[in-house]
């Protein structure tokens, strides 16, 4: 495990990986245009569906490679709004995973949505677990989540809010651009009922490259993963979660961690539980 104070500030990334040049970029383009027009047979459906021109979209990327080419291109593959076709960056940021050292999740009260930091990365401890988070940069939360939602694609408004959340503190470079800020300024009410605040920097992970005795492309899934669909990114996000936290305190001596796999016996109030969690259904034998 890496200590959260030796990972590598983000920020220092930026600005930094040249992009392709602009005859790559068009040959990109016309890649994408074959392979949608002439292999994606949900094309028809997607484009009546959501309101968008692919292929418009990217013959005008084409004519001006230059106006923030990666951002265009990711958002016209995301506005398919489907999580098996997917734009997967190439190096260095295919192995790369951005993230600030907590997990937040999103639970009902009352009807209405709050959002509680469930876990800790690498051993940070600023953010109490059972924290609730109520900004984020200033920006109301529930606000915020809304934006990222938008930018997944989830084919409805329960998956765009399920993959948002997902991706709010953990963000594989290989699918998603870079955060646009530095750090992240989090204003949270803690378990006691008091009013905090707490600034932490984007950090970025590298995420060693499978086994190749697997048959595992660079950074990502196996290729018995392609066929079988996987969604990558979810893959990518569940194993860096399962490296970067450990049990609660209080099951460390009852859980076992054993590859994809987190088992055991966890006593409760109401009584002993059977607890398993699977990070990852990709195993070469089931």
């Amino acid at each position: 495990m890496v200590s959260y104070t030796q990972s590598s500030l983000l920020a220092s990334l930026r600005y930094r990986i040249p992009g392709p040049d602009n005859d790559v970029k068009r040959a990109l383009c016309d890649q994408l245009e074959l392979g949608l027009s002439a292999f994606y047979t949900h094309l028809p459906q997607k484009m009546s569906a959501f309101g968008i021109d692919p292929i418009a979209q990217l013959r005008r990327l084409k004519a001006n490679p230059e106006q923030n080419f990666t951002r265009q291109l990711i958002r016209t593959i995301t506005a398919l709004k489907d999580r098996h076709t997917t734009l997967r960056l190439p190096q260095p940021w295919t192995n790369l995973v951005a993230y600030v050292p907590f997990v937040i999740e999103q639970v009902y009260e009352n009807d209405l949505p709050v959002y509680v930091v469930t876990q800790q990365l690498y051993g940070f401890d600023e953010i109490p677990v059972g924290s609730v988070v109520t900004h984020w940069n200033g920006t109301p939360i529930h606000l915020y989540m809304n934006a990222i939602a938008r930018e997944t694609q989830g084919a409805n408004w329960a998956a765009c809010v399920r993959l948002g959340v997902a991706n709010l503190t953990i963000r594989p470079l290989a699918y998603v651009l870079m955060p646009g800020e530095d750090w992240v300024t989090l204003n949270y009410i803690d378990p006691e009922g008091t009013a905090q605040a707490v600034t932490t920097p984007w950090r970025f992970y590298t995420n060693a490259p499978p086994p190749a005795a697997h048959g595992a492309a660079s950074g990502g899934a196996t290729a018995a993963g392609y066929m079988l669909g996987l969604d990558e990114q979810t893959h990518v996000i569940n194993k860096f979660r399962a490296e970067a936290t450990e049990a609660p305190e209080a099951a460390k001596d009852v859980l076992t961690t054993d590859g994809i796999l987190r088992y055991g016996v966890v006593h409760t109030p109401t009584g002993r539980c059977g607890y398993l969690r699977i990070f990852s259904f990709e195993v070469p034998d089931v």
